[in-house]
């Protein structure tokens, strides 16, 4: 009896690789946003850490326990000023990953699609070659049926000659 050998098996073989790909190019970008929300995270602690300094700087500029003099006084504006700026640039490394994480998620997002396309093209040829097979078995049990047909009506004549 003949083996079945389904034609597109190379394009099967191909759609699987690429599946493949597919996934692990998801779970590197999944690692990725992962990496990205923690830089977040810790983007976002040294900036509250920035804005306390600032406040507690900002809060201290007129405090002393004496008169302050005019230089005194112009060093703790300056240093309020400057913690102010820094307080600023840390708010800004902050929006930048959060861009930084919408990029992510979008690529995140393409990635599934991309997977989601591949698994389907995956279960378009499987199908197909399910069909294929089932196709290949019902024929070769015709051939087999008219094969027994054919032997059964051979020993009917050579009975009936004798």
């Amino acid at each position: 009896m003949a083996a079945f050998r389904y034609r597109l098996e190379v394009l099967l073989e191909q759609k699987l690789k690429s599946l493949e790909d597919a996934q692990v190019a998801m779970a590197e970008r999944l690692s990725k946003l992962r990496q990205e929300e923690l830089r977040l995270q810790q983007l976002a602690r040294e900036a509250d850490l920035a804005r306390q300094k600032h406040e507690v700087a900002r809060a201290a500029r007129y405090q002393a326990d004496g008169a302050l003099t005019a230089e005194q006084l112009q060093r703790r504006c300056e240093e309020s000023r400057w913690l102010q700026k820094e307080a600023g640039w840390a708010r800004d490394a902050v929006l930048e990953q959060r861009m930084a994480i919408e990029d992510a998620q979008d690529e995140v997002e393409r990635s599934r699609q991309a997977v989601v396309e591949a698994n389907r093209q995956v279960e378009v040829l499987r199908t197909h070659r399910a069909r294929q097979e089932a196709r290949f078995l019902k024929g070769l049990q015709r051939t087999e049926n008219a094969e027994l047909d054919d032997v059964g009506t051979a020993q009917y004549l050579q009975r009936r000659r004798e």
